[in-house]
């Protein structure tokens, strides 16, 4: 077990562990056993909700897992003593139920529910892969269900209280909805930051429309300024047609070569309209004229015009 429940027993057995990739033998640490096979759905997700899910990153693990198979262990804990959690490693556990994997490859932290949480931050904070809306939700599940006070958790996780303070008021500020958006990967990080300037009555229009028109982080940014600096009255019509926002929206620029061809052809019906203006202007002053010639030439290039004039909606 470790030598106490606080965090700074766990980082002191976790950063002997896993330093430089945790190759360490692990029998005398008294913290975790030696790699061991768990069947995949002996493993519960129960800490899962305390992380948010990126599908670009989880499709880049399932191709991973499907090609390579796994390739290093996840973090597990027993938080009753019995069944087994996930502590770190999310997406390798996910992409493996959905491939069918029938078991994972474990590191058993040994430790409580408190313990193993502490874990995931500091597991996660070592490799920078976990931002502060993430640690913010794992703070709030100290506050919430564990009964902590702000300064408790700043001395179980070796913090400064301001360090909780501000992410806990980053999550506090975040309506349900949003977070649960978040927690579905339907809403980044970078956007659910910038809904948390609102108050939390006002999050859910802008929520909806900014997932109806698929505003951008910026985008975002600009309708959340809108509805901070119009009088409440006008937050209706804004959010119904955001029309300064999607009116800046420009389309993307053609490639070179497009552009090119463009020129092109728009330079060659110039060229064909002042060639035929010109035959125009001088055929009354040209005598002799093989009548039968003159009809056929202007029966082909009427041919050719008429297909090309199918080719467009005019």
């Amino acid at each position: 077990m470790y030598p106490h429940a606080g965090f700074a027993g766990v980082r002191a057995r976790l950063s002997e562990i896993f330093h430089l990739g945790g190759m360490v033998n692990m029998a005398n640490t008294g913290a975790v056993s030696d790699f061991i096979e768990v069947p995949t759905d002996d493993i519960g997700d129960r800490y899962g909700n305390l992380r948010l899910v990126n599908p670009g990153a989880y499709a880049a693990m399932e191709r991973s897992i499907a090609q390579y198979g796994q390739v290093t262990p996840v973090v597990v804990g027993q938080p009753t003593g019995s069944k087994y959690e996930m502590v770190d490693g999310f997406k390798r556990y996910r992409a493996s139920k959905k491939l069918g994997l029938k078991s994972l490859s474990c590191r058993v932290l040994k430790g409580k529910d408190r313990a193993l949480k502490s874990a995931m931050l500091y597991l996660n904070t070592q490799i920078s892969s976990i931002g502060d809306l993430e640690q913010g939700m794992i703070i709030q599940s100290f506050y919430k269900e564990d009964g902590l006070s702000q300064v408790e958790i700043a001395k179980l996780l070796g913090r400064h209280k301001s360090w909780v303070s501000r992410r806990l008021s980053l999550v506090e500020r975040l309506s349900d909805e949003v977070i649960e958006q978040m927690r579905l990967g339907l809403v980044s990080s970078s956007i659910g930051r910038e809904l948390a300037l609102l108050p939390c009555g006002n999050q859910r229009g802008a929520l909806k429309t900014l997932q109806k028109y698929r505003f951008t982080v910026r985008e975002t940014a600009r309708l959340v300024s809108l509805l901070m600096n119009q009088p409440a009255w006008n937050h209706e019509t804004i959010l119904n047609f955001p029309e300064e926002i999607l009116s800046a929206r420009q389309s993307p620029r053609p490639k070179k070569s497009v552009m090119d061809s463009l020129t092109k052809f728009y330079g060659d019906l110039s060229t064909i309209e002042r060639l035929c203006t010109g035959c125009a202007a001088n055929c009354g002053q040209l005598s002799n004229l093989d009548e039968q010639k003159v009809l056929s030439g202007i029966e082909r290039i009427t041919d050719v015009l008429t297909e090309i004039r199918k080719q467009f909606s005019f």
